[in-house]
């Protein structure tokens, strides 16, 4: 399969080369998903940066631990993990599904992956693959705008949850998965 490579960490016209590399293959708890697409956000421009120099205490101090950047994605579920039908028990072949996977790794400047389960959930049918990858990274800008909080932390994996800490110190749960399904009414 090809995938999008960096060996080490540079300015992104120097070091991102298109290279053909092993297919993974699913181990419990894992699908193998082919992406059909994906997007490039600031925080792979820093990853493959190596900037700021937190990302190096990481990810790989003089080199990149993952070779292959990129955490959103969207795309086809191909294969479930061992015992199939068994360990993966959310998603079966064929279902079309969307999420963030930096809790997991990188790797979704690639043609396929393989990643844990709750990485990602199954795609709505009125979304395209192109804009359900947008989602996970564009939703928290979003929602900070339209919530106007001081500080908002968002994790889109698996299953959306969202906790926001209010100016005042209280803490508000919002369930960031049923907004969105208002929206897409």
């Amino acid at each position: 399969m090809k995938a999008v490579v960096f060996k080490k960490y540079g300015s992104p016209q120097k070091v991102l080369t298109i290279k053909e590399v092993a297919r993974p293959t699913s181990k419990e708890n894992e699908v193998l998903i082919k992406i059909k697409a994906t997007t490039v956000n600031d925080y792979d421009r820093s990853f493959v940066r190596g900037k700021p120099y937190l990302y190096r205490l990481m990810y790989g101090l003089l080199k990149p631990k993952h070779p292959i950047s990129g955490m959103e994605l969207s795309g086809l579920v191909e294969n479930v993990g061992y015992n199939v039908g068994y360990s993966v028990k959310k998603l079966k072949v064929g279902d079309a599904v969307f999420g963030v996977i930096s809790s997991y790794g990188f790797g979704t400047f690639a043609e396929y992956i393989s990643i844990h389960e709750n990485t990602v959930i199954k795609k709505p049918d009125k979304l395209s693959f192109e804009e359900a990858a947008a989602i996970p990274h564009a939703s928290r800008i979003l929602l900070k705008w339209k919530l106007n909080l001081k500080y908002i932390t968002i994790m889109i994996q698996g299953f959306f949850q969202m906790s926001a800490v209010l100016d005042k110190g209280k803490t508000l749960i919002k369930d960031v998965v049923e907004k969105l399904s208002v929206y897409l009414r």
